[in-house]
């Protein structure tokens, strides 16, 4: 069963630079077409090794290196060749390099922008918007708890004709009781959130 290799593989066996296989595709020494040498696994094309070395009438000793020079002159020949000829092709990058190198330029733009924004105070990290919402809900609770421990035992005892001390023990152990739940409830509720919560940067689109 003949083997299926990269370009780049087939260049090295044959001690040639990856420009000369490109030459060889362009010129038409290897095609797609039965026993042309090339063929497709996948979107990749690859080089079956029997059929590009009977086409381009190379040898190709056990060690895979050039057995008597012609694939080296074939090479130079190709790289000489007369203006107007078909340039030499680059060589090829695998699908994965390729789509890597894609994924960090577009992972450096999304970091580059989110950068820029920041300078210009178009949005704040979470952080820092946490900690200043923190900062307000504490002050409107002190607000809260002053006025539901001393002004509506006060008012509640003047309409009721109660003693304001017993209205007040009783209106301060439930509230606290309320904080305590509700507190409980915002903390659980919180790490939820921030369990599915990511931050800006890994918003990001790929």
């Amino acid at each position: 069963m003949s083997e299926i290799v990269q370009k780049s593989e087939f260049a090295k066996r044959a001690n040639v630079g990856k420009s000369a296989v490109s030459n060889w595709i362009a010129a038409g020494q290897l095609t797609r077409e039965p026993g042309g040498g090339l063929v497709m696994r996948g979107k990749r094309e690859m080089v079956d090794v029997a059929a590009a070395v009977e086409r381009l009438n190379l040898r190709l000793d056990p060690s895979q290196s050039l057995a008597n020079g012609a694939v080296r002159r074939e090479a130079l020949r190709q790289d000489a060749q007369p203006e107007g000829a078909v340039p030499p092709l680059a060589p090829e990058e695998p699908d994965d390099y390729r789509s890597a190198k894609t994924e960090q330029a577009k992972l450096a733009a999304a970091r580059g922008r989110l950068s820029l924004e920041r300078e210009r105070g178009a949005w704040v990290s979470r952080d820092d918007a946490a900690a200043e919402t923190r900062k307000a809900v504490a002050a409107l609770l002190a607000e809260l708890t002053t006025a539901i421990e001393q002004e509506v035992p006060r008012i509640v005892a003047a309409e009721m004709g109660l003693a304001p001390a017993a209205i007040r023990a009783a209106i301060r152990a439930a509230w606290r009781e309320c904080r305590t739940t509700v507190a409980d409830r915002a903390r659980t509720e919180a790490q939820d959130r921030d369990a599915r919560t990511l931050a800006p940067s890994d918003r990001e689109d790929a």
